[in-house]
């Protein structure tokens, strides 16, 4: 339902969080590189059911990162603007968006105001591609 890109040169601060939430397994974000730095060190903090339990992970080509529900997690520190070099990642917010979440869905995505595209949540769910006699199942 959204696809938010990611530049970075130059990271010191970020706080932990999560995209998704309370969505009844329902929706995730998978994060994949489209432009990386060679040799770096770990790039992205994924913390564990236990938030003691944080692994720090490189991100690699043709290798997505799928975060689901409360699945925590943040940039860790680097510093490539030195190098004049830059980190692109793609998150690709997906979801089976139903009239039992659409509400939670709608609450997660307008982080803009107004959002793009927020009409996609609006009930009856109705995808642009129906028309012609096509509509969702009775």
């Amino acid at each position: 339902f959204h696809a938010s890109f990611m530049g970075i040169s130059n990271c010191d601060k970020s706080k932990t969080h999560a995209d998704i939430f309370a969505t009844e397994n329902s929706g995730f974000n998978f994060i994949f590189p489209l432009v990386l730095m060679k040799n770096s060190k770990p790039e992205f903090d994924i913390q564990g059911d236990d938030a003691n339990i944080v692994i720090g992970v490189n991100y690699e080509y043709d290798v997505a990162y799928a975060l689901g529900d409360w699945a925590y997690h943040k940039t860790r520190a680097i510093r490539y603007d030195e190098a004049g070099a830059v980190r692109i990642v793609v998150g690709a917010y997906c979801a089976e968006i139903s009239e039992k979440n659409a509400k939670m869905m709608k609450y997660i995505y307008d982080g803009e105001d107004p959002a793009p595209f927020v009409n996609q949540f609006e009930l009856p769910i109705k995808e642009v591609h129906w028309g012609n006699g096509h509509s969702l199942p009775k």
